[in-house]
Formats: C-alpha cells, sequence, structure tokens
C-alpha cells in the first residue's frame, strides 16, 4: 500500500478581522504545533461503585507556530492583542497545501521570542469551542 502522508511544507496559519472575507498570513511560519486536543475527566465515584469511575469533560484545545520575527506583519497585530488582553476572540484557520483548512476561534494568549542566529517568535493559541473542518476551502 503507497503511503497517504504529506510533506509538512507549504501549510498557512491565517486569520480575518471581517469574518472571512479577507484571510491574512502569520509570515514565515516554521512550525505549527497542533492544534492539540485534550479531554478531562470528572471523577464520579459513588459508596456504590465497585471502583472508581469518571465521565469525560470537555474538550480543551491549544495551537502554537513558530516564525521568523517579521516587522510590520500581522505578526505585530497579534503581539497587540495580547498585551492588550483582548476580550474577543479571533478567528483562524490553518490553510493546508491541499486546500483543506482547519477553523477555530482563539485568543492569542503568549509570545515568546528568541534571539540566536535569527529572531523567532512563539505565538500560543487557546481555543475556544471547536474546531471545524472543511474540504477543499480556499
Amino acid at each position: 500500500m503507497t503511503t497517504q502522508a504529506q510533506m509538512g511544507y507549504g501549510n498557512k496559519l491565517q486569520y480575518t478581522v471581517d469574518a472571512g472575507l479577507h484571510w491574512l498570513d502569520i509570515a514565515e511560519v516554521i512550525d505549527i504545533n497542533g492544534v492539540k486536543l485534550s479531554c478531562g475527566t470528572t471523577e464520579v465515584t459513588t459508596q456504590d461503585s465497585l471502583g472508581k469511575e469518571y465521565l469525560p469533560g470537555t474538550v480543551d484545545s491549544t495551537l502554537s507556530i513558530t516564525c521568523n520575527f517579521v516587522y510590520n506583519t500581522p505578526q505585530q497585530a497579534l503581539i497587540g492583542y495580547i498585551e492588550t488582553s483582548q476580550t474577543t476572540p479571533q478567528q483562524y484557520r490553518i490553510l493546508w497545501k491541499d486546500l483543506r483548512t482547519w477553523g477555530f476561534m482563539a485568543y492569542a494568549t503568549g509570545f515568546d521570542v528568541d534571539v540566536k542566529d535569527s529572531i523567532k517568535g512563539t505565538f500560543n493559541f487557546q481555543i475556544t469551542a471547536s474546531v471545524t473542518y472543511s474540504e477543499n476551502s480556499h
């Protein structure tokens, strides 16, 4: 059987400020780490239980990206959202090179800069609600 694996380049992280009419690329993304999904549990063990019992909780989703830091790009807007403690989530999407998308609402929650050979920045996002998956929706 031939593999269905894809190379990890050619993908974009984008955001919109006009409900998806126009999408802005986050410049020079090196790594997209996530979407990371996790589901907590709540213990519901009673005196009648034969062992510990659990119920699934809500799904928690996060994302982080590392990019070459480029001034005067949408990256600076993300830093502004973090600095002003934005109160409204932004609409983001990962645009895969085969034109599938993963869309989500998220808060930019952190930025770390690394100055070594080149200036790189890592942005962290807390996804709110659920991720939507679309086929060929460029």
